[in-house]
C-alpha cells in the first residue's frame, strides 16, 4: 500500500473500519503495492509479452471481480457500516445467478 492510499483511508469516520472494509474486497487477502504494478510493466516490456497487444491489465488483486461491477456477489445496503455485503451463501468462486 502507498501513502496515497494510507491518506485517504485518514478521511474517514473509522479509519480503520474503513480500511477493514476494503481489505475485505480483495480477494487476495491483500492491498496492493507499487512492485504488483511494476512487475507488469516489466513483463509486458518483456520478449514474453511480444504477441500481447491491444490488452488492459487490471492489477486490483481481484477488486474489481468482487466489486459492484458484479451484482451477482453484492448487495446495496445503505443503511450498513458496508455499503455492499456478500450475498449469504455465495463465494467469490461461484458461479451463476444467487439464490434468494
Amino acid at each position: 500500500m502507498t501513502g496515497m492510499a494510507d491518506a485517504a483511508f485518514a478521511t474517514a469516520d473509522d479509519p480503520g473500519a474503513a480500511k477493514s472494509d476494503a481489505l475485505s474486497r480483495h480477494a487476495v487477502g491483500r492491498f496492493g503495492m507499487p512492485e504488483d504494478i511494476a512487475r507488469v510493466a516489466v513483463w509486458l516490456a518483456s520478449d514474453d509479452a511480444a504477441f500481447v497487444t491491444g490488452q488492459t491489465f487490471t492489477v486490483d488483486g481481484g477488486l474489481t471481480a468482487a466489486s459492484p461491477l458484479q451484482p451477482g456477489l453484492f448487495l446495496l445496503e445503505p443503511d450498513k457500516h458496508r455499503l455492499y455485503q456478500p450475498v449469504a451463501g455465495r463465494s467469490l468462486s461461484s458461479r451463476g445467478p444467487a439464490s434468494a
